[in-house]
């Protein structure tokens, strides 16, 4: 597909392949125009349509407060934790501080089972300058669970708060792998992070 029309069009075709694709190129190529109809699909039948619709909206920067109460809807419930993942990505993305998008985040943080979703809840939370997300991300670096370091590592890197071209240097996963070395990214990354001029904003209130 070529234009916004078609794929906006294609997002009704019978094929969920179809249907993904045209969400795909929407988020590559993001317009308020296709919010209506990237909303809709948000509640698709076939998860992978539904995760890059979610990826789509998040795109949009300033998705309208029905979209943003519906992603933190999904983020909660989705049967798929891939889609709840990419939800709460979204609502990182949109730049959007509402109360409705912080409290999805928070519910994601404290409930969610899968550590993939929590903590791309907490990257979430820390764009949106809230603490909370940068302290689960410092806990689970410090868990001892490869998969919780390696999310957390994961976010980290995604959030500019590791050193280099981290996803390529083999001393990062080598410093994942000893309590010592996660200490050493730690240590990095709020290093980074205290060199930032953002406030941020106690979730006490909220825990």
């Amino acid at each position: 597909m070529n234009t916004t029309p078609e794929a906006v069009a294609s997002l009704r075709h019978s094929s969920a392949n179809v249907r993904a694709e045209a969400a795909r190129y929407l988020s590559e190529n993001p317009t308020a125009d296709a919010e209506p109809a990237l909303f809709s699909t948000l509640a698709d039948s076939a998860p992978e349509v539904r995760n890059a619709t979610a990826y789509a909206l998040g795109q949009l920067r300033q998705p309208a407060a029905a979209t943003i109460q519906a992603l933190g809807e999904r983020a909660r419930t989705d049967a798929d934790a891939n889609v709840r993942k990419s939800c709460c990505y979204a609502l990182g993305w949109s730049g959007n501080a509402s109360l409705n998008a912080r409290m999805a985040l928070l519910e994601a943080l404290k409930h969610e089972r899968d550590i993939g979703v929590r903590c791309a809840a907490a990257l979430a939370l820390e764009r949106g300058g809230y603490d909370a997300g940068f302290e689960f991300l410092t806990q689970a670096m410090r868990v001892d669970d490869r998969r919780t370091n390696l999310e957390a590592f994961t976010n980290l890197g995604m959030l500019g708060l590791l050193p280099g071209d981290w996803t390529r240097d083999p001393l990062h996963m080598s410093l994942l792998a000893s309590a010592e070395g996660r200490e050493r990214l730690l240590s990095a990354a709020e290093s980074i992070r205290g060199q930032r001029m953002v406030e941020h904003v106690s979730t006490a209130e909220f825990i």
